[in-house]
Protein backbone atom coordinates (compact mmCIF):
# COMPACT_ATOMS: atom_id res chain seq x y z
CA UNK A 1 0.00 0.00 0.00
CA UNK A 2 1.38 3.36 -0.66
CA UNK A 3 2.04 6.35 1.33
CA UNK A 4 -0.54 8.21 0.19
CA UNK A 5 -3.55 5.86 0.36
CA UNK A 6 -1.74 5.55 4.30
CA UNK A 7 -2.39 9.00 4.65
CA UNK A 8 -6.10 8.74 4.19
CA UNK A 9 -6.81 6.10 6.74
CA UNK A 10 -7.44 6.80 10.63
CA UNK A 11 -5.42 6.54 13.26
CA UNK A 12 -7.17 3.46 13.95
CA UNK A 13 -7.48 1.81 11.26
CA UNK A 14 -3.50 2.61 10.71
CA UNK A 15 -3.13 0.83 14.18
CA UNK A 16 -5.21 -2.29 13.29
CA UNK A 17 -3.81 -2.46 10.30
CA UNK A 18 0.13 -2.40 12.08
CA UNK A 19 -1.34 -5.11 14.12
CA UNK A 20 -2.20 -6.97 11.59
CA UNK A 21 0.66 -7.03 9.27
CA UNK A 22 2.94 -7.39 12.30
CA UNK A 23 0.94 -10.67 12.77
CA UNK A 24 1.80 -11.54 8.73
CA UNK A 25 5.09 -10.57 8.82
CA UNK A 26 5.68 -13.68 11.28
CA UNK A 27 4.31 -16.00 9.27
CA UNK A 28 6.14 -14.83 6.19
CA UNK A 29 9.09 -15.34 7.72
CA UNK A 30 8.41 -19.13 9.62
CA UNK A 31 7.01 -20.13 5.96
CA UNK A 32 9.72 -18.37 4.38
CA UNK A 33 12.21 -21.05 6.72
CA UNK A 34 10.16 -23.68 6.23
CA UNK A 35 10.41 -23.45 2.52
CA UNK A 36 6.72 -22.61 1.98
CA UNK A 37 6.99 -19.29 0.85
CA UNK A 38 6.84 -19.00 -2.77
CA UNK A 39 7.28 -15.11 -3.04
CA UNK A 40 10.53 -14.56 -0.88
CA UNK A 41 9.44 -10.51 -1.57
CA UNK A 42 6.37 -10.20 0.71
CA UNK A 43 8.38 -10.47 3.67
CA UNK A 44 10.05 -7.35 2.87
CA UNK A 45 7.09 -5.80 1.11
CA UNK A 46 5.19 -6.12 4.51
CA UNK A 47 8.17 -5.07 6.81
CA UNK A 48 8.35 -1.50 4.74
CA UNK A 49 4.43 -1.31 5.09
CA UNK A 50 4.60 -1.72 9.02
CA UNK A 51 7.35 0.88 9.03
CA UNK A 52 5.45 3.50 6.95
CA UNK A 53 2.58 2.78 9.19
CA UNK A 54 4.78 3.47 12.41
CA UNK A 55 6.40 6.47 10.69
CA UNK A 56 2.81 8.16 9.52
CA UNK A 57 1.38 7.49 13.34
CA UNK A 58 4.92 9.19 14.33
CA UNK A 59 3.76 12.09 12.24
CA UNK A 60 0.09 12.53 13.41
CA UNK A 61 1.76 12.70 17.66
CA UNK A 62 4.00 15.00 16.54
CA UNK A 63 1.74 17.07 14.99
CA UNK A 64 -0.54 16.93 18.00
CA UNK A 65 2.06 17.89 20.34
CA UNK A 66 2.98 21.07 18.30
CA UNK A 67 -0.64 21.98 18.16
CA UNK A 68 -0.95 21.46 21.98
Amino acid sequence: MKAKDMRELSSEDLIARAATIERDVFKFRLRKVLGQLEKPMVVREARRDYARIKTLLQEREAAKETKS
